[in-house]
């Protein structure tokens, strides 16, 4: 008992210690893994930390891309408005330069004061409506339709009145171009205040040997005084055709006053030849400005002042070279020039113009230095090239490869000299400088290049624009209308120019039906017909016009195929029609249905010429080719050289080829054709042997008198045919003596 008892004892012993035992190990365990996790916590506090820093750093940095992006944003808006600017800069330049020039024209027109355009002209007789005034319209055009022409008179003569009396120094002749030249050899200019005998017996100032087709020549007349100019073909009966005569002189001034008065006649004529060239000088600058001379808008200075030749005179814009438009330094030790173009530059080029009157050498051996710097007056820049001569008058280029500077200096170091410069250009792109240069310059660069495609593109529609009015079909046709109000002709429309007032336009009587019409000489296929309408009155009476083309004369035209009907054309605009290449020699403008006044201020007509291409010098119908010649030839000596020419005699198969050919020449004209009388009298051949079929004869014609079959002898007999050439169309012909001499018209099919 006593045994088990100590047992149980000892049990409960063991048992506490093992539960003692375990609440160590338990403890310990706590212990620990407080521990770890303290230490876990604190590693993650640190990450936290890190990852809170890393997301202040992006957010930073996402800020200031969003900055960045604002920035780039406002310089692209810059830009752009930048662009606009240079946008409206340049058209209001190109409209500054264009009113320049025409202020410039008018002044030069008014300086150069050809007399005879405010005089009144008269001639001896008028053929067809070639009127006197046609001579004195201030256009030098040689074909037929604006020259003058009179019968074939005794002694004809021209006269313009000048209304009062002039000290003439000189007349200019134009003479016809399209045929006749020769007409006008011997004729002669007389000057005076008598009107006996028409003028005719007034002083002589020239004779007129030859003047060549199509030429003006001027002849001296040394101040002869008088009011009247008359041009006469003295010994003979001729047609007398003057295209334009034009009178240049003084006035002549006569009693107690005239020599203040001709000091103030000079003292006048001195400001107007400043005011010219003033304005030329504002448009050389303005060209300039818009081909892009940084120097223009510059500062110069230089190192000395000889005379009054100051530093600006380089960079005004004219390549002048004698000494009264050129800089001019003193005898300086190593002289200099220098502009400031008030901003960094690449400079691409610098051209310089040297004196021509004087001296080149003095600028042998200068240097060009650009930079930022104005150290020893800008000279310690770098060099961009050395001058080693430039000869007298000359502009030379030299290439700078986008050196970068404010400043552009010209010295010539090392020796005592003048220095002389005509003109310095600069050329080059802004250079960008700062923090962000390097995208800021390309995004400038690229802006730069947009305005420079933009600039280019705006070039080349005006190119189009000049090569779409030099391509104007209608300048060298042949106008009429239904009728005449005032002195408004229909040729008007086809002067080259776009004036809207009414003294620059057509104008016909209220008529029932009124049209215009302009023959091209050939038939071509019309693109496009552009209409200018009047602008200082009515320009609804233009409202429901139409435009029709074609080859017809029929109605005077107007049966023709239609292209398009006018709506309404604003007062002084141009508008211009597709006509889907239509062909047509004749383009006809009518207002169909009511009775009105038909004003064009100008009629502009594109297109190609319609069938084959022809040589050059030839004229292009629907299916040939025709050759016009000047000489005169027999019969057959014109077939030989339309043999020679790959041709032959020109062969007519239709009406509307007989009112071509009736075109090729002015009225009077007589041509041969390739029409002969063979083997039988009365059997008549063209020359590729076809039989004749439809005539035009003349009437009575033919008339071959010398009875049949004297073919083997062509010169004794009218077997061979040549064409007159009317006034109205179709025209005719008439059988003659083959050994006659005429002009001949050669085709080629």
């Amino acid at each position: 008992m006593r045994w088990k008892s100590s047992f149980r004892g000892a049990a409960l012993c063991l048992g506490l210690l093992c539960i003692l035992l375990l609440a160590g190990i338990i403890g310990l365990c706590v212990n620990f893994t407080g521990q770890h996790y303290c230490d876990e916590r604190d590693q993650l506090q640190i990450s936290n930390n890190n990852l809170t820093k890393e997301r202040d750093q992006l957010q930073t940095s996402y800020n200031n891309l969003i900055k960045v992006r604002d920035q780039l944003q406002t310089s692209n808006n810059n830009l752009a408005n930048e662009r606009d600017r240079l946008q409206t800069s340049n058209n209001n330049l190109a409209n500054e330069r264009d009113q320049l020039q025409r202020e410039t024209e008018k002044m030069n027109n008014k300086i150069k004061g050809n007399l005879a355009l405010n005089g009144v002209a008269t001639q001896s007789s008028l053929y067809g409506n070639r009127e006197a005034s046609d001579a004195i319209d201030g256009k030098r055009n040689t074909h037929y339709g604006s020259c003058t022409h009179t019968l074939k008179d005794r002694n004809p003569w021209w006269r313009v009145d000048l209304l009062n009396v002039y000290r003439i120094t000189e007349v200019t002749l134009t003479n016809r171009g399209d045929c006749c030249p020769e007409r006008l050899d011997g004729a002669e200019i007389r000057i005076g205040n008598s009107l006996e005998n028409n003028g005719i017996n007034n002083p002589r100032c020239a004779v007129i040997s030859h003047i060549p087709a199509g030429e003006a020549h001027t002849f001296q007349c040394n101040e002869m005084e008088g009011r009247y100019v008359v041009v006469v073909i003295p010994g003979r009966s001729e047609w007398l055709t003057l295209c334009e005569l034009e009178v240049h002189g003084t006035p002549a001034v006569t009693g107690e006053h005239s020599g203040a008065a001709r000091d103030s006649l000079q003292t006048s004529y001195n400001n107007l030849t400043k005011e010219r060239d003033q304005i030329q000088r504002q448009t050389e600058k303005l060209n300039n400005k818009i081909k892009g001379n940084l120097a223009l808008n510059g500062v110069a200075t230089q190192s000395s002042l000889y005379g009054n030749r100051e530093a600006s005179d380089a960079i005004d814009g004219k390549r002048n070279t004698h000494y009264g438009s050129c800089t001019h330094t003193l005898k300086d030790r190593n002289p200099w020039w220098r502009v400031d173009l008030l901003n960094v530059y690449r400079i691409t080029e610098v051209t310089l113009t040297n004196r021509g009157d004087c001296c080149p050498e003095r600028l042998d051996g200068a240097e060009i230095r650009i930079g930022n710097s104005l150290e020893n007056n800008g000279i310690n820049n770098p060099r961009c090239a050395v001058i080693s001569h430039i000869p007298a008058g000359e502009a030379h280029t030299f290439q700078c490869n986008e050196m970068e500077g404010r400043y552009v200096v010209v010295v010539i170091p090392g020796r005592s000299e003048w220095l002389t410069l005509c003109e310095l250009e600069v050329h080059g792109t802004p250079a960008v400088t700062g923090e962000h240069s390097g995208a800021a310059r390309d995004s400038l660069q690229t802006s730069y290049n947009n305005l420079t495609k933009e600039r280019d593109q705006i070039q080349r529609q005006t190119e189009k624009l000049n090569n779409k009015i030099k391509g104007n079909l209608a300048l060298n046709g042949v106008a009429t209308q239904s009728s005449l109000y005032g002195n408004r002709e229909a040729s008007d429309a086809i002067d080259g120019k776009r004036n809207t007032h009414y003294g620059s336009c057509t104008h016909t009587l209220k008529d029932r039906n009124p049209w215009w019409r302009v023959d091209l000489l050939n038939v071509y296929r019309i693109t496009e017909v552009t209409l200018t309408n009047r602008g200082d009155c009515c320009p609804e009476r233009l409202d429901g016009a139409e435009i029709r083309i074609g080859d017809s004369l029929e109605n005077n035209g107007i049966n023709n195929p239609r292209c398009a009907v006018i709506s309404h054309i604003p007062a002084g605009e141009a508008h211009t029609f597709q006509c889907n290449e239509m062909e047509g020699r004749y383009v006809v403008v009518v207002i169909p249905g009511r009775s009105e006044w038909l004003t064009l201020c100008e009629l502009e007509v594109h297109g190609t010429p319609a069938g084959r291409l022809c040589p050059e010098g030839w004229k292009t119908s629907v299916s040939s080719c025709y050759y016009t010649t000047t000489g005169i030839k027999t019969w057959e000596e014109s077939r030989e050289d339309c043999n020679e020419r790959g041709a032959h005699l020109v062969i007519i198969n239709s009406r509307e080829e007989q009112t071509f050919i009736n075109g090729l020449y002015g009225p009077g004209n007589e041509t041969w054709i390739g029409l002969m009388n063979v083997d039988t009298e009365g059997t008549w051949k063209w020359v590729d042997g076809t039989p004749l079929t439809t005539a035009y004869w003349r009437t009575g014609k033919p008339s071959s008198y010398l009875g049949a079959n004297h073919s083997s002898y062509l010169g004794a007999t009218q077997d061979c045919v040549e064409f007159f050439h009317r006034s109205s169309d179709p025209g005719e012909w008439n059988d003659e003596e083959c050994h006659k001499s005429n002009n001949w018209i050669c085709e080629i099919f």
